[in-house]
């Protein structure tokens, strides 16, 4: 009788709802607020390797001598990029052709990796996946301007 009477008030008792609330709903809180962080960051990311494309595209019409030149650390340095000149790459070259002329093009690209890698968890499902690194390419193609 009085185990019966102990089950009835442990099944009514609600003092433990609260943490198993908690522990269900805040992995899926932390991993939208933290893909909400890293989707900022890596837009972040695009918006400053377009400016640089832009930038780069400006310079080529202006002044094409500097251009072969240019390294990542002087780019970050000129134009106050929030880049990491590590992993940033740009190649300019100078093409010719019988329908465009002379004309640069120019090819940013810049190695974005995120903060935290869902990788070891991804791959038991699918091997080949890999989301820890992402590269972030921009390019445009400059005419050569002759004065």
């Amino acid at each position: 009788m009085a185990v019966k009477r102990a089950a009835k008030r442990l099944a009514r008792s609600r003092l433990g709802a609260t943490a198993v609330e908690a522990a269900l709903l805040f992995p899926l809180a932390f991993a939208m607020i933290y893909g909400l962080l890293e989707f900022g960051r890596m837009m972040i990311s695009r918006q400053e390797v377009s400016r640089l494309t832009e930038l780069l595209s400006r310079q080529a019409i202006i002044a094409s001598s500097d251009l072969q030149s240019l390294d990542p650390q002087t780019a970050r340095d000129d134009y106050g990029l929030m880049l990491d000149p590590e992993r940033l790459n740009i190649v300019v070259t100078e093409e010719i052709s019988l329908q465009f002329g002379e004309r640069f093009h120019i090819e940013v690209d810049y190695i974005f990796d995120f903060l935290v890698s869902f990788d070891g968890l991804l791959r038991l499902y699918n091997p080949d996946m890999q989301l820890g690194r992402q590269i972030i390419q921009a390019d445009a193609y400059v005419p050569k301007l002759a004065f």
